[in-house]
């Protein structure tokens, strides 16, 4: 029996899918989290314990974990310091380098909350400077920071803060993509939601989709 031939239609069709494939295989390929998009957020300039400016942009290209707090705090913002200080733990155990992930905790309490005494706290818990910044600033830029966050803390007639407990994860684009309240912070679930972000690219094509969350407390 002579060997069947395939019509010119459809060789032109196989040549078709054959290049298609070349090309995908010599482009770049990024993935995308399964994290969506919860909202972004303007740029900040504050001042970190060791003097420095720092920025939401300086960040860009890292993954960011960040919290608002203030040192004097007697409830929640001991136990988040904790699990945070857990999460660098994992982190620092396993082959990511420091650079590609940051922990951020932001003051909102400037009057107390200095650089010098910011430095302090942070040697208190052993936090290490490379992975886990502690930012103060002025109450302005404070507070836009805050606003632009949906994040709100009232002073009491104590003189402490009534605020709510949230811990924010951002991607390499500097965009939300995830917010922890207290009762869900968990190193392990962090870990894997990082290693998401960490996994694909800082396009800002990816992941699109733009979700209005409703913040926990």
């Amino acid at each position: 029996m002579p060997p069947r031939r395939f019509d010119s239609h459809r060789e032109s069709f196989l040549a078709l899918l054959l290049a298609i494939f070349v090309s995908a295989a010599s482009s770049p390929c990024f993935a995308s989290s399964y994290l969506p998009i919860v909202t972004t957020v303007p740029d900040f300039h504050l001042l970190s314990s060791s003097g420095s400016q720092v920025s939401l942009h300086d960040l860009h290209g890292q993954v960011v974990v960040l919290t608002f707090m203030y040192t004097h705090c007697a409830n929640q913002c001991p136990l988040v310091a904790e699990r945070l200080s857990g999460l660098e733990s994992a982190l620092a155990a396993r082959p990511i380098p420091a650079r590609n992930v940051r922990i951020v905790s932001i003051t909102f309490d400037p009057a107390r909350d200095t650089a010098q005494w910011l430095k302090t706290y942070s040697e208190n818990l052993r936090a290490d400077p490379d992975r886990w910044l502690f930012l103060t600033g002025r109450p302005s830029e404070i507070r836009s920071t805050m606003r632009a966050f949906d994040f709100a803390a009232d002073r009491n007639r104590a003189g402490d803060f009534d605020h709510a407990s949230r811990v924010y994860l951002i991607d390499r684009a500097g965009r939300v993509r995830q917010i922890y309240s207290t009762s869900f912070l968990d190193t392990a679930v962090m870990v894997r939601d990082i290693d998401s972000l960490l996994s694909e690219g800082i396009s800002p094509g990816n992941s699109s989709v733009v979700v209005r969350a409703q913040f926990p407390d």
